[in-house]
Order: C-alpha cells, then sequence, then structure tokens
C-alpha cells in the first residue's frame, strides 16, 4: 500500500474486506445448503448475505487511496453497512455467528471513518 495513505484508511479498508469475504462465504453456505433440497428460503437467505458482501465491498472502496467520497459519505455508507448487519440479525435472517462478526466488522469501520487520519486523507483527496 502507498505511504501517504493514512492508517485509519487502510484498517478501515482491511475490516471491510474481511467483512465482504465473510459475507461472501456464507452465501456459498447459503447456496450449498439449498442444493440439497431445502427449499427457496436458503436462496432468499443467500441474497441477503450477497447484498452484505456488496455492501461492504463498495465500503472497502471509500478507504482506497483513490476514494472519491467525501467523509460524510463514507460515514453514512458506514452505517448502512453497519445498520444492515444489525437489522438482518435482528430480524432473524442471519446466523448468529454470521450477525455478530459482520456487526463488529460494521461498528469498526464506522470507528475507522470517524478518525482523524481519515478526514484529512479523504479532504486532501477531494482538494486533488
Amino acid at each position: 500500500m502507498d505511504k501517504n495513505v493514512a492508517p485509519s484508511m487502510k484498517a478501515g479498508l482491511a475490516f471491510a474486506l474481511i467483512g465482504g469475504i465473510v459475507a461472501f462465504f456464507a452465501m456459498a453456505f447459503a447456496l450449498a445448503y439449498a442444493v440439497d433440497g431445502s427449499g427457496m428460503d436458503t436462496v432468499a437467505d443467500a441474497g441477503l448475505y450477497l447484498l452484505m458482501a456488496v455492501l461492504f465491498f463498495a465500503l472497502a472502496g471509500g478507504f482506497t487511496r483513490y476514494a472519491q467520497w467525501t467523509q460524510n459519505v463514507l460515514i453514512f455508507m458506514a452505517f448502512l453497512t453497519l445498520g444492515a448487519a444489525i437489522g438482518g440479525f435482528a430480524a432473524g435472517y442471519f446466523e448468529l455467528w454470521f450477525g455478530i462478526i459482520e456487526a463488529v466488522l460494521g461498528a469498526l469501520c464506522v470507528a475507522a471513518a470517524f478518525m482523524n487520519g481519515t478526514a484529512r486523507f479523504l479532504a486532501l483527496r477531494q482538494a486533488q
């Protein structure tokens, strides 16, 4: 990675990528269970896991060196991702382990989005 990127941006990128990868594997496992004839409920759950993967990967794009978002947009996306993780967990769509992991990673992304290093980096990026 670039040395000019703030450590908080690197941390946010790492947390978001891990969240996306975990969600992608959860989707694959849900689809594997759907093959055994358990019905369309599992396919719908796999779609929600895919939604979480897309949200986390989009959030990871906001933490990259070439981020085009302002800090406010990054914070909004981080809260949106965290809200989707908590909402899916509270509604019972996600497994216990998945909901806890995604909520913790979402909260870490929110914390990284609020850090001063992130604010300075994104402000300098917007000025270019």
